[in-house]
């Protein structure tokens, strides 16, 4: 360590020398757990185990990560066989307590990271569903878009909050909640989206109404995805013979997945081995449903030559052939024949809109024909637009081209964000976990689900906000 001017000659020189020696050891092990803190966190993995013990096989993967880090780490390794393992008593810095305050920290930390960017592109949407968790908790997630500086539009996730309401009031009064402690100006709310539910998209009390009565700017979307949802709902009602349908493709991929040896037989059966086997059907999603009716289309002969071995089989019992005949039965008829044309060719189209972007990309492209543009603005769309006018410094003289491309960008077409981060409550607050609490919940779903901004973190930055936090005090001797 240099020597300042200053602190040559002091009387206190040797304890200075003492102190800064312990905080340059003390960063370097706060480096390292900060450092295993960042990926488990940001990977959405369990920290604990059955035992807070290094070197225990049950310690879980906080843990355990140190332990691999230290077999190639001369430092950890030592401060491991110093402090790790003479129990609690010890200041060691390895205890669970210190990794709850570094994710605490870090949620903050990537939570105020996402707060500014939304006050700094002014303009926002708000994008909010709930489900219920592994405690049979109500949990409302938040979202918001907004674009950024760069003109790309993004949707980041904010918290879950717990046991709002279902009715449209108590929803209102949480969003509007939310925005006043994370000081988020509501008047800049320019786009609403949610799913079909009435007491979100109800046009007199719903959500939508009183998040437009609050702030007249807010343009409600309905979610894309769930509308489209709708249309294959309504497309089945109009035909009397969809419903029936589903059922059967259910119930040819019942049998043949009841147990091995039949599904070895189909395999076996298929006149190209490349052909994937008959498809098990999304309960929820229409779109999801067309790689099921198209392997049915596919495989027409090869699962007709599969049910013809069954039945034929004189060692299979009575009831298998009995099923397989009654599936043997409806698959040779003329009403199933014509509806698996139809109904291959309706959910052909339902997978184009929800996953194909080249189908969008022409309809981009077909408005942008009518409205007269050239063909490489209408493919490259609005954000392109953005771009240009950021890289041609035309944001001063456009300003208010340059707002209203925003405030485009920035409304929503689906909560879809909002359905994902129900997917990584699933994986954080499990069934071992189901006793967290909500501020913990709240920082392990931001630290996974905002990846980017957790990966992104500065290490002396977290260690500075740990120290001023007095989480933990070394005694000097």
């Amino acid at each position: 360590m240099k020597k300042s001017g200053s602190e040559v000659g002091r009387i206190d020189h040797q304890l200075i020398l003492q102190i800064q020696t312990e905080i340059n050891y003390l960063k370097e092990v706060l480096t390292r757990v900060a450092a295993v803190v960042k990926s488990l966190s940001s990977r959405g993995l369990a920290m604990r185990g059955h035992e807070d013990k290094i070197g225990s096989t049950h310690s879980g993967n906080f843990g355990m990560s140190l332990e691999l880090i230290a077999e190639f780490d001369l430092f950890l390794k030592n401060h491991i066989s110093t402090f790790g393992i003479k129990g609690k008593r010890t200041t060691s810095y390895l205890s669970f307590t210190v990794f709850e305050q570094f994710i605490k920290i870090m949620g903050e930390k990537v939570k105020k990271t996402i707060v500014n960017e939304i006050k700094n592109a002014k303009h926002f949407s708000i994008i909010v569903d709930s489900t219920a968790d592994i405690s049979h908790t109500d949990q409302l997630a938040f979202i918001f878009r907004y674009a950024t500086i760069n003109g790309e539009p993004v949707e980041r996730f904010l918290q879950f909050l717990a046991n709002p309401g279902h009715k449209s009031k108590d929803l209102a009064d949480t969003v509007f909640m939310v925005l006043g402690e994370n000081e988020i100006d509501f008047n800049n709310c320019r786009g609403q989206s949610y799913d079909n539910a009435s007491n979100m998209s109800g046009i007199y009390s719903g959500l939508q109404a009183r998040i437009k009565e609050a702030c007249p700017h807010a343009v409600y979307i309905p979610c894309a995805a769930h509308s489209l949802n709708l249309v294959g709902e309504c497309a089945a009602n109009c035909c009397i013979n969809a419903n029936d349908f589903i059922n059967f493709l259910q119930n040819i991929y019942s049998f043949f997945s009841a147990s091995t040896y039949r599904w070895d037989m189909l395999d076996q059966s298929l006149s190209k081995p490349d052909n994937e086997t008959v498809k098990r059907l999304s309960d929820t999603r229409w779109a999801a449903r067309y790689e099921a009716c198209l392997s049915l289309s596919r495989n027409w002969n090869d699962i007709l030559k599969a049910s013809n071995i069954f039945i034929n089989n004189p060692t299979e019992n009575s009831k298998t052939k009995c099923e397989c005949n009654g599936l043997l039965k409806k698959i040779k008829s003329l009403e199933i024949g014509i509806v698996v044309s139809v109904w291959n060719d309706i959910l052909e189209r339902f997978n184009i809109v929800n996953l194909d972007t080249s189908f969008m990309n022409e309809c981009i492209h077909f408005l942008g024909y009518l409205k007269g543009l050239p063909e490489s603005v209408s493919t490259k769309s609005v954000l392109y637009l953005c771009q240009v006018m950021k890289d041609d410094n035309l944001l001063d003289i456009y300003p208010y081209v340059n707002i209203a491309l925003r405030m485009f960008l920035c409304v929503p077409a689906s909560n879809t964000s909002a359905e994902r981060s129900f997917s990584t409550l699933k994986r954080v607050k499990t069934y071992l976990r189901s006793l967290m609490n909500d501020n913990r919940l709240n920082s392990l779903a931001i630290l996974n689900i905002e990846s980017q901004f957790t990966t992104s973190l500065n290490y002396d930055e977290i260690i500075e906000d740990f120290a001023r936090s007095k989480a933990r005090r070394k005694i000097l001797i």
